[in-house]
Order: structure tokens, then sequence, then C-alpha cells
């Protein structure tokens, strides 16, 4: 039982740190901090992709590379995919 319980508190803690997007969100670039909104994603073959509207245009970025900004938290958190 105690390994259970260790567990779902771990799950519990990871489950503060992601979230999962939806059409709209915000997004934020992790190395040059540009504000985006999302579109949607893929799998590649290795990879996550995510396409959003950023300032230069709409543009496809390896989901690693960005947060999404969860307004309930009001705070940025990685991507869950």
């Amino acid at each position: 039982m105690k390994a259970k319980d260790m567990l779902e508190k771990t799950l519990e803690k990871k489950s503060t740190l992601y979230k999962a997007p939806a059409k709209g969100d915000l997004l934020n670039r992790i190395f040059d901090t540009a504000t985006g909104l999302y579109l949607y994603s893929y799998r590649d073959y290795d990879q996550y992709i995510t396409v959003a509207e950023w300032p230069e245009g709409r543009k496809a970025i390896t989901t690693s590379k960005l947060m999404v900004y969860c307004q309930k938290d009001n705070k940025w958190k990685w991507i869950k995919t």
C-alpha cells in the first residue's frame, strides 16, 4: 500500500507541472520568450511538433521547447503530450 501512495503523490506533483493545451491558449518559446497562440500539435517520426501563430507568422516548433499558460494557476507549464 505504501508504494501505491508514493506513486499517487508523485503523479499528483507532476500534474501541476504540465498542461494539455487547447486551441487559442497562449504559448511561450523558452529560447526567445516570444508569445503565440496554440493551433494544433502532431507527432513526427521522433518528436512532437506544435504549430502556433507567432509574431512572425505561423510556425511549427518542437513541443519540448514550448510552455503553455495556465489561467487557473496563473503560471506557465510544460506542454503535456
